[in-house]
């Protein structure tokens, strides 16, 4: 279906849309968002975008899948997933990075208990490998990411903490 539809729960729902993108490298890229996501709650949900890149005359783009469970108590929502993103990286003939990026998301309570405090935590890793004319680089790591709010009708208090560790793995030139 075209954009998003009626989220009929006896079908599988795919939905569609032309989109046009760009950046300071690939320039501008016509492509088109295929998609499952939607109002009504769904355990797999996935985006795939390819484009076409008209600076790099490649495809460049980006995709998502994620699988949701609602476990009865103490997690009210966990989510594993992974993000792919591949895109010129410069302004070189040749330059050009893929990451890929594994997550976990837990928003921690019990769904049956309401209050006014949220708790959020993020693990998600990253591999990213860059090439650079003949150059290869690529990078390792990840971080960990709490937030909470507390929300009361006429204020919200909110806050994270963040920690990232990054590393670069390896550095190689490529002659030929």
């Amino acid at each position: 279906e075209f954009l998003f539809g009626d989220q009929a729960t006896n079908k599988t729902n795919v939905f569609w849309t032309p989109m046009i993108a760009g950046n300071s490298y690939d320039k501008m890229m016509l492509g088109a968002v295929c998609h499952n996501y939607g109002v009504a709650f769904k355990k797999t949900q996935y985006l795939i975008a390819p484009f076409y890149s008209i600076g790099r005359k490649n495809i460049s783009g980006i995709a998502e899948w994620s699988y949701s469970i609602l476990p009865k108590s103490t997690i009210k929502l966990a989510r594993v997933g992974v993000s792919v993103k591949s895109f010129k990286d410069g302004v070189e003939d040749r330059s050009e990075f893929v990451n890929l990026s594994p997550y976990l998301f837990m928003k921690l309570g019990n769904r049956q208990n309401a209050s006014p405090f949220t708790h959020n935590l993020l693990f998600q890793s990253s591999y990213t490998n860059r090439l650079r004319n003949s150059t290869t680089s690529e990078e390792m790591g990840g971080f960990v990411k709490y937030a909470f709010d507390y929300s009361k009708s006429d204020y919200v208090v909110n806050g994270n903490v963040r920690t990232d560790y990054i590393q670069g793995v390896s550095n190689s030139n490529q002659m030929g």
